[in-house]
């Protein structure tokens, strides 16, 4: 069965700020086509939404945090409920991503 998608605030703004900073670097181009890996990464979630890493490290009370890495730079970081999956965070993977949830979650 394939889960319905829903992006948190909090990613909604991370991805903001990804585009943003990709098209200052990189141009439109390359901000398009980002948006298009994030849009096929979200699609292959809904459809396998198992298949990421379990984040004991950043599951802190009734939060139950799941990964997937993408173009070996971001993470998404996301929950997964009977019909959801839930977006919550979407990272810059080198930073240090269990203070930042023990901050926000903990």
């Amino acid at each position: 069965m394939k889960a319905r998608l829903r992006v948190s605030d909090q990613a909604g703004s991370d991805l903001e700020e990804i585009e943003y900073q990709t098209e200052e670097l990189f141009g439109l181009n390359q901000t398009i086509a980002l948006s298009l890996e994030f849009d096929q990464a979200f699609r292959l979630l809904t459809e396998n939404p198992n298949i990421g890493r379990n984040r004991d490290d950043l599951s802190f009370g009734d939060y139950r945090f799941r990964s997937w890495p993408l173009l070996g730079r971001f993470v998404i970081v996301y929950e997964v409920s009977d019909e959801w999956i839930t977006i919550e965070r979407v990272l810059d993977g080198t930073r240090d991503l269990e203070s930042l949830f023990r901050k926000w979650y903990g």
